[in-house]
């Protein structure tokens, strides 16, 4: 049998860094990866370019230390939150959600028979753009398609709702009696809409942050002062866009992180049996739950997830993937690509293309 293929980093970071510097306004990629012969780990990264152009007040290069909103690599973040809690509670991810619904929330038809596998795959059977807390409510109201669930089709709002689900599943506990599960539910559910959302954003964060964020990540939902600004590429004459504070639909979007951050958390989930045990980890990653990807173009199984925000020119967007030999590969970009038309994963592919041509 051939041995298995393994990766010239330093030639994939080369290359890549490279090809992406003729293109983009900058970047920061960073790769964790054992050390060879022998414990502990090693890290490479490269940089380019501006995460604050000079066009804008106090201009900053990239570095592996700047943050930056990563999209819809927020879902990740949910997905393991989810997963903990779901396994500490014993419940399957295959079971229907309807029974942690909010229970004020008037269920239309089929929402009960909806699973946490499916939302965390995008097989929900919701077909909606928003993912605000009265859209969320709306669309549990109205139910969804029978023809529609289990079919895939990308909606932010089936990471938002995982949101609103993990509240509920905080107010259960578990008990055990010779053998026997009980779960008991305290509805602690304020009485208006306003202070429902507020607590369904607390208790995501709060739990995330003592869960999953365990290792000094920055985790927070909202710009701040030195954060990587947003930009065109090629770069037109307008400034730099901040996306703001993304709290009102956390869990699809909203978190901040610097590469290293990113790599924390990755880690922590994948060998430190912190988050989840790794064999349970491992069974996420294989289930799609909170990814884009699982593919193997040599060497190895690859997972990976991509985040793409937007104000219709300037753009942010990062990938992360976990590749074999437990090695972890994180970039952020904050601009559009010459090659990359809005809402198109090329970045995830390319990434991938560029791997698979570094592979001994």
């Amino acid at each position: 049998m051939p041995a298995a293929k393994k990766l010239d980093i330093q030639g994939f970071l080369t290359d890549l860094a490279g090809q992406l510097s003729s293109q983009t306004e900058g970047f920061a990629m960073e790769i964790s990866y054992p050390k060879h012969g022998g414990s502990g780990r090693r890290r490479e990264s490269r940089v380019y370019g501006y995460a604050i152009d000079p066009v804008d007040t106090a201009s900053k290069n990239w570095s592996k230390k700047i943050v930056m909103h990563v999209a819809s690599v927020s879902k990740l973040v949910t997905a393991m939150a989810m997963s903990r809690r779901l396994h500490h509670l014993e419940i399957s991810a295959a079971t229907p959600i309807g029974t942690y619904l909010p229970p004020f929330w008037a269920q239309g038809p089929n929402i009960g028979a909806v699973t946490f596998a499916q939302l965390m795959t995008h097989k929900s059977g919701i077909r909606s753009g928003a993912s605000d807390y009265a859209s969320m409510e709306a669309v549990v109201n109205a139910g969804v398609s029978s023809a529609n669930v289990g079919v895939y089709q990308y909606e932010n709002m089936n990471f938002s709702l995982c949101r609103i689900l993990l509240t509920t599943l905080l107010m259960t506990t578990l008990t055990r009696t010779h053998g026997t599960k009980t779960y008991h539910f305290v509805n602690l559910w304020p009485a208006t809409d306003p202070a429902r959302d507020l607590l369904s954003i607390q208790s995501y964060l709060a739990y995330v942050k003592k869960h999953v964020l365990i290792s000094g990540e920055t985790a927070r939902l909202f710009h701040a002062a030195g954060d990587a600004l947003a930009y065109a590429f090629p770069k037109p004459p307008n400034n730099g866009w901040n996306s703001g504070d993304h709290s009102t639909t956390v869990g699809a979007a909203g978190w901040h992180f610097s590469t290293s951050d990113v790599l924390r958390f990755m880690g922590d989930f994948r060998r430190a049996g912190t988050i989840l045990k790794p064999k349970l980890a491992r069974k996420m990653l294989d289930d799609s739950f909170g990814i884009d990807m699982v593919t193997n173009p040599g060497g190895g199984t690859i997972y990976g997830k991509n985040g793409y925000w937007y104000d219709g020119i300037r753009v942010e967007q990062a990938t992360v993937f976990f590749l074999p030999h437990e090695t972890e590969f994180v970039i952020l970009i904050n601009s559009s690509l010459q090659k990359n038309p809005p809402n198109d994963t090329w970045l995830m592919g390319f990434v991938e293309s560029v791997y698979a041509a570094h592979l001994l």
